[in-house]
């Protein structure tokens, strides 16, 4: 849970350009209350939500690459 907490905290912090500590401290507290309030069936569902979010970006982003540099470009990039 740290170590989710602070990366999720350095993600908010390039996000919103707040202190990491604040923003290590804003997720867990966001995250905190989904549980306390939505139990977790509801964290549960939002965690996979932003999973396939963040798979999607993933191939987006390759995708974008591949089609702006070409096959060589995208295949030497290590995911």
């Amino acid at each position: 849970m740290i170590a989710y907490s602070y990366k999720s905290g350095e993600i908010l912090y390039h996000l919103l350009n707040i202190p990491q500590s604040a923003s290590a401290f804003l997720f867990t507290a966001i995250f905190s209350t989904l549980i306390t309030v939505g139990g977790t069936r509801t964290t549960d569902q939002v965690n996979q939500w932003l999973t396939i979010s963040m798979i999607g970006i993933s191939i987006t982003l390759k995708l974008e690459i591949q089609l702006l540099f070409g096959n060589s470009v995208a295949a030497s990039i290590s995911w």
